[in-house]
């Protein structure tokens, strides 16, 4: 009998917000459990948008005192739960600076989209999270965004064209709808091989074994 395991390709499906340090935790998380798992080069990690707050003004805007107006808490009280994410976060080794900007994501989503068709929406992902979670404002700029797309292989036209338009508002829009009916409740929410999900940020262990166990799952027999 074949191993198929061995063979077959592992494809993850992960859907995510920019802005959302869960996800950041998450994203990072689960590209060092894929690094890590020995079976890389045959694993395709599939980029999801999903807006957590839709309805956040299309305005660059601090972080903390959104979040206040958002949980009805006191602008201190946001910051001291921050500080627990950054915590966490440096000491995964990722950038996290408390004060920092926050705006609605839909234009970051498009680009990433974009991104996606040069194979390059996981590294747009990553630069304009770790800059946004850095402190830099400008990561919810434009220009920032059209500079960033390019880095990772974009055509500076076509970044440009879906920086002053809408284009793939509606295939951001299906993508939440799409966790959404899958179950997910927040993000991060990875999905392996179409089979079972993982919400949440899981620890780098966590998601291997998630990894380890897609790979040796029966493969349904073709009809």
């Amino acid at each position: 009998m074949t191993d198929t395991s061995q063979e077959r390709r592992l494809r993850i499906d992960l859907w995510a917000d920019v802005v959302c340090p869960v996800c950041y935790l998450g994203d990072n998380r689960l590209q060092r459990a894929i690094a890590e798992s020995g079976h890389a080069d045959r694993i395709d990690l599939v980029l999801h948008s999903f807006e957590l707050h839709p309805d956040t003004p299309d305005e660059i805007l601090d972080n903390s005192e959104v979040l206040a107006k958002m949980t009805g808490a006191s602008v201190d009280e946001v910051e001291a739960g921050e500080e627990q994410f950054g915590a966490v976060a440096r000491a995964d080794g990722l950038p996290f600076s408390i004060r920092r900007g926050h705006r609605n994501t839909k234009r970051i989503h498009r680009m990433i989209k974009l991104a996606g068709r040069y194979d390059a929406s996981v590294a747009l992902m990553d630069l304009v999270q770790r800059a946004a979670f850095g402190g830099n404002y400008d990561a919810f700029g434009d220009e920032f965004l059209i500079d960033a797309a390019v880095s990772v292989g974009v055509p500076e036209p076509e970044a440009r064209e879906v920086a002053s338009t809408e284009q793939f508002a509606d295939d951001v829009d299906a993508d939440r709808n799409t966790a959404l009916r899958l179950g997910a409740r927040g993000v991060p929410f990875a999905v392996f091989d179409d089979r079972f999900a993982v919400p949440g940020a899981a620890s780098v262990d966590g998601y291997r074994q998630a990894i380890e166990k897609a790979l040796a799952a029966e493969v349904p027999a073709s009809v």
